[in-house]
């Protein structure tokens, strides 16, 4: 019986460990470069990997808007292969410290002008 109760205390300390000592989490997608600025401009801070997300799932919409792409001279096939052949040299030129915190939009604006520039999309 002692071992038991030993037993659901070491499981019940893990499981609010787990769940409660943990950096508190950003409210939102951060495929969503909409909502990814709205929590900055709120005052809130987004890490280096948030921008790198949002910034690839922006590519990729443009990629995927085919009027866009005829206007650019380009097919969606296209520029998903340009795309994939260039993502991971961009993101290594464009954010070199995987560690860096964000909180000013201009800069993480910036950072996206110049992701989906160098990957041509």
């Amino acid at each position: 019986m002692k071992y038991l109760f030993l037993l659901i205390i070491g499981f019940l300390g893990f499981y609010a460990y787990s769940n409660f000592s943990s950096t508190p989490k950003n409210d939102f997608d951060p495929t969503d470069s909409k909502m990814l600025f709205k929590h900055l401009i709120n005052g809130g801070e987004v890490s280096t990997s948030e921008v790198i997300t949002a910034s690839v799932s922006t590519a990729k919409f443009f990629c995927n808007d085919a009027s866009y792409q005829v206007v650019g001279g380009h097919t969606v096939a296209s520029c998903h292969d340009k795309l994939k052949s260039f993502e991971t040299a961009c993101t290594q030129r464009i954010f070199p410290d995987k560690n860096k915190i964000y909180s000013d939009k201009d800069e993480v604006s910036n950072l996206f002008k110049r992701f989906v520039s160098c990957v041509g999309t």
